[in-house]
């Protein structure tokens, strides 16, 4: 993990359970998408505290990062466009705390409907916006 945060630029100032989170999400993702990433376009920022560590849109095999790349992915002439969203936590705790997988779930949920009763900042707002946006597609 270390090796990882400094390959990919992580402040050596962030707490060992971000770094953590930064690297698990890259490893999740980079098995299903095998182009190098920033592992910050996928990772939630601290002040977001949904649950939801890290989310991430692959869209017609394709990682996207915001609701403009999407855009031009659907205005392709194409009739179907797969599209997956991957929403990860991550832990460094041995043992799983049933309040946290709660608070997983009900992150998850509330990132996918239209009205939110979670404080979403920058990052999960951007990315629940998305969600809004890939629905209607």
């Amino acid at each position: 993990m270390k090796t990882f945060c400094e390959e990919n630029g992580i402040s050596k100032q962030a707490k060992e359970d971000k770094q953590f989170e930064y690297f698990a999400n890259y490893c999740v993702i980079r098995s299903f998408y095998p182009e190098d990433f920033d592992p910050e376009l996928i990772t939630t920022d601290d002040a977001d505290d949904t649950g939801v560590d890290g989310i991430c849109f692959l869209i017609d095999g394709e990682l996207v990062t915001t609701i403009n790349e999407a855009q031009d992915i659907f205005n392709r002439p194409k009739r179907n466009i797969s599209v997956t969203i991957y929403l990860m936590q991550s832990k460094t705790s041995e043992s799983f705390d049933k309040g946290e997988i709660l608070k997983f779930g009900q992150g998850a949920v509330d990132l996918v409907t239209d009205h939110s009763e979670l404080p979403q900042r920058d990052f999960i707002l951007k990315k629940s916006m998305a969600c809004a946006m890939l629905s209607r597609a």
